[in-house]
């Protein structure tokens, strides 16, 4: 081998490297963080992600996707959907039909099939469901190979707006790190929201580069990503709207605009390809339903005389800047622009953005569901975080380094509130200002269950026994009797909720908690409980407050004596409850 082979061999991966190593290197650097960080989530398809992936199973393994010519009612083929989460599937004219769109589910089809591939070669394939490890690690696979996608188009796009390398890597940094995107990917992989977000990076780059140059295949390729975005959430088709801020100035659009009318091949072809990915959900219709065109939420819509836009951006509920604080570096990004005298960029990206915010806080369902943060801004990051990566790139020295301080802080706090959300710290769609500053930024076990406290008004149900213990103190040690007796329910066969009440001052670093077992009359345990202290709070922590907890328990249905145990566990001080009180109660 020669010198000069030896040299084109040693290029190759230095210039892989240069191209693809920072965006490889981020994915490799999530991944590691997230099987460290971050609990392995039992099951990765689920929810909504099951309903964009259930076509690849529906197809592939229990063919009962081409639905329109059979009626719902009595039909085997429809025993598997009916079992499923109802708001996956809708009832139409005596059909079930998948509601979600069909785009996901083809961006991960090839992954499906590897799936598929190392399920037979484990012998699996004669009983797949397509809900096994090994699909679930595929999908996951299939999310970190189109975040990597979506980083390099990104980077792309920002390089064509004159964005330099280490503004690029930063705002890469940032927006994988950062953002929800952590756990649309490595928790709910399967969800729409990293593919829209590829899609959307591959639209507005090869939007841009035909508005630069004026290059067929550019406006082709940026054609073919459109049609994908439409096919993956069609609602996301507003992204052309974006198109004024891709083209740079009003004197570019205009003027690339009225060329493209001068090739009607050419502009008839795009069209043509917009409307074959639209056919394809088309065609998806049909196959279930027998209409070639629906709305497939049914009742779910847009209210747009109602927008939420104050909640959608700042309520602690599911607030953009609340779970995403990294997005607040727009406001000194779009003043940066100004005094750059970027008008027309500025002009056009809040005109865009104000429109995305109206939009998005139109849906029915403002919060969109039980999840972590707001997650329906995700699709659109390459829009939001343009301003960031200006500031990032142009702004002075002590501006830059202030803001990437700032960036690099919200790393963590995204991470250890993903970790909170994972471990029933933070909850799904209940969270308020209070709620929110409790447990902020705490990991301690026993913050777990503490939001999801559920009250019942004991005014609705009827008495059963009651029980008045009074005050308790207990010296350190390992158990300490708060109360052990005997019951006989008046009911066997309801639930009773049972309330255990007392004043305490609820002090955060005590970490005594409290234990609750109910014995039947053959000595057998009916029902555990282990409740940090802490959860009896009825407000904030540190001042005598009366507190409670309400048990939820489900007797045999035999006769039965049985007996109620209530310690407290883990004393590590000299503790006192007072007025204490055990309610028993049933429903009228």
């Amino acid at each position: 081998m020669n010198r000069i082979e030896i040299i084109l061999k040693l290029k190759k991966p230095v210039s892989f490297i240069k191209k693809f190593g920072l965006e490889l290197l981020l994915v490799l650097i999530l991944f590691f963080v997230c099987g460290s960080f971050l609990k392995q989530p039992s099951k990765r398809i689920m929810a909504d992600g099951f309903g964009y992936y259930d076509y690849l199973p529906s197809i592939f393994i229990y063919q009962d996707f081409f639905r329109k010519d059979i009626p719902a009612d009595g039909s085997k083929v429809y025993d598997r959907i009916k079992s499923k989460d109802k708001g996956v599937f809708k009832y139409l004219n005596n059909r079930m039909l998948n509601k979600y769109p069909v785009g996901t589910a083809i961006l991960c089809a090839p992954f499906f099939g590897m799936a598929c591939i190392f399920a037979k070669i484990n012998g699996q394939d004669a009983a797949v469901s397509g809900s096994e490890t090994v699909f679930s690690d595929f999908m996951l696979l299939s999310a970190f190979v189109y975040l990597f996608l979506a980083l390099l188009l990104f980077k792309h796009l920002l390089k064509l707006f004159g964005i330099s390398k280490h503004g690029i890597r930063w705002t890469q940094l940032f927006l994988v790190f950062s953002t929800s995107v952590v756990h649309y990917i490595y928790n709910l992989p399967t969800y729409s929201h990293i593919y829209s977000l590829t899609m959307i990076s591959g639209f507005l780059l090869f939007s841009r580069r035909f508005f630069m140059e004026e290059k067929s295949k550019d406006i082709i390729l940026a054609a073919m990503f459109f049609g994908l975005v439409i096919l993956v959430r069609q609602a996301n088709a507003i992204i052309i709207l974006f198109l004024p801020f891709i083209a740079g100035d009003w004197k570019q659009l205009i003027r690339v605009v009225a060329n493209s009318f001068k090739k009607p091949g050419l502009l008839f072809t795009c069209i043509f390809i917009v409307l074959g990915f639209i056919f394809v959900q088309s065609l998806a219709y049909y196959a279930q339903t027998g209409y070639w065109w629906l709305y497939s939420y049914q009742t779910e819509g847009f209210n747009f005389l109602d927008p939420q836009f104050t909640n959608i951006l700042f309520s602690y509920k599911k607030g953009l800047f609340i779970y995403t604080p990294v997005l607040l570096m727009v406001i000194p990004g779009l003043y940066l622009m100004l005094r750059k005298k970027e008008y027309f960029l500025t002009y056009s990206w809040l005109g865009f953005t104000l429109f995305l915010v109206y939009f998005l806080s139109s849906w029915w369902a403002w919060s969109y569901g039980g999840s972590f943060g707001h997650r329906a801004f995700i699709d659109f990051y390459p829009v939001l975080f343009f301003p960031i990566a200006f500031l990032l790139d142009k702004a002075q020295k002590v501006p830059r380094t202030i803001a990437l301080i700032y960036g690099l802080a919200t790393i963590p706090i995204l991470l250890i509130q993903l970790y909170q959300y994972q471990n029933y710290i933070l909850t799904k769609n209940t969270m308020d200002a209070q709620k929110y500053w409790k447990v902020f930024l705490k990991t301690n076990s026993k913050y777990r269950g503490l939001l999801w406290k559920k009250t019942y008004h004991l005014d609705d149900y009827a008495p059963d026994t009651a029980y008045i213990i009074g005050d308790k103190t207990a010296e350190a040690g390992k158990y300490r009797e708060i109360f052990v007796g005997d019951w006989i329910p008046k009911d066997q066969s309801l639930e009773h909720i049972l309330r255990l009440s007392f004043e305490n001052d609820f002090i955060e670093d005590n970490d005594v908690r409290i234990l609750m077992e109910i014995k039947n009359n053959e000595g057998k345990n009916i029902y555990y409980s282990l409740k940090p202290l802490i959860h009896y709070a009825n407000s904030d922590f540190g001042y005598t407050q009366s507190g409670f907890w309400d048990y939820k328990i489900k007797l045999d249905q035999v006769k039965n004596k049985y007996e109620i145990r209530i310690f407290f566990k883990d004393l590590d001080q000299k503790i006192t409850i007072r007025n204490t009180k055990l309610e028993i109660k049933t429903p009228e």
